[in-house]
């Protein structure tokens, strides 16, 4: 952080320079001002001036670092990143976005693979599945382990590879490392309980699953998951590469925060805990997410893990 003997300029000194009068009452300036050097939840219901505050907090930040240092935003979708990014610059003027980089988690996640394809067994040509693409691959796959073309019709919703992919998904999406032996049994366990399936069916459902990993390894390709779930992996196991990925970062904030599903959650817990401050925005009345993982209780581990205040 960039440092001087007096205290760290205020908002409205900020926004003086940046020619933007502050609108903001007390308490959202008081989220605005909170030292960047520390992590803060924030719990914020629709119409309360969340994105107005949010953008301003991020300046606030990013008029605080060095030159070699950024403040990464991270989000859900494209069309939120693209918001935020255009508030922020409507506050700021174009000028104010140079260390601000705006991502969703999975973009993010992209772009960390991008950067060292190798590192991830990857060749640089690798390749992003789309949802279609995965799809033909487990009916395929499914379809050699002996799914049969026609399948009762008492039988259609329990014995699909793609339902079965759902399950699977969110196993990795929770956090379990999928290929690993000893974790068959719980990720079978979940199959199983999902889908009805007896042994048969779940040996079937599991030598699918399997081999669809070992395909994408084979075709130098990733899906949706594997941008989050690779990145996560790594950056839990290798602690040099965990540094590499902490160079110039210098705070994480983090806008609908509630939405977060675990792997996101310890994506940036592995990233940012003990190295940097971060700000989680969020509403704990308005997950939307739920069917792919998301855990409201996130935004309370946050509070522990990071000894945020709220």
């Amino acid at each position: 952080m960039a440092t001087t003997g007096e205290s760290s300029p205020s908002i409205s000194a900020l926004c003086r320079n940046w020619g933007r009068a502050v609108k903001l009452n007390p308490q959202q300036n008081l989220i605005v001002e909170h030292p960047v050097t520390e992590s803060a939840l924030v719990l914020a219901s629709a119409g309360s001036g969340k994105t107005t505050v949010i953008a301003r907090r991020a300046l606030v930040i990013a008029g605080q670092l060095n030159t070699d240092q950024h403040l990464q935003m991270l989000t859900f979708s494209n069309k939120a990143a693209k918001e935020m990014k255009e508030r922020v610059e409507r506050v700021g003027g174009s000028g104010s976005l140079h260390n601000i980089r705006f991502d969703t988690f999975h973009s993010f996640g992209l772009k960390l693979l991008k950067d060292d394809p190798e590192g991830y067994g990857l060749a640089g040509d690798f390749s992003l599945l789309s949802d279609n693409d995965c799809k033909r691959s487990l009916r395929a796959l499914a379809r050699e382990y002996g799914l049969p073309k026609k399948i009762e019709s008492s039988d259609k919703k329990k014995m699909n590879p793609v339902a079965w992919f759902g399950t699977w998904s969110l196993a990795r999406q929770a956090g379990y490392d999928v290929t690993n032996a000893k974790n068959k049994d719980a990720i079978s366990e979940q199959l199983t309980a999902a889908h009805d399936l007896n042994p048969d069916q779940l040996r079937l459902a599991w030598n699918t699953l399997i081999s669809y990993e070992a395909q994408k390894r084979q075709s130098n390709s990733v899906d949706f998951d594997d941008l989050l779930y690779l990145p996560l992996i790594r950056v839990a196991r290798e602690e040099e590469y965990r540094g590499r990925v902490r160079a110039g970062l210098a705070y994480v904030l983090i806008d609908e925060a509630q939405d977060t599903n675990r792997i996101q959650y310890e994506l940036v817990r592995y990233i940012a805990n003990g190295h940097c401050g971060v700000t989680a925005v969020g509403d704990d009345d308005q997950s939307i997410y739920g069917w792919r993982g998301a855990q409201v209780t996130n935004l309370r581990r946050f509070v522990a893990h990071f000894g945020a205040q709220e």
